[in-house]
């Protein structure tokens, strides 16, 4: 894979840093939700 500058920051980080933004620098960011989504196969084999 190859990675720019770009995707290699820090996700969490460049949340904070956009939700400060928008919603002011005393605001504090909720903590992340995080899923997951598993599709299972219909194999009757």
């Amino acid at each position: 894979m190859d990675f720019t500058k770009e995707d290699a920051a820090d996700d969490l980080l460049l949340n904070e840093v956009i939700w400060r933004a928008v919603k002011g620098r005393e605001s504090s960011m909720p903590s992340p939700k995080r899923a997951a989504f598993v599709l299972g196969t219909d194999d009757d084999d």
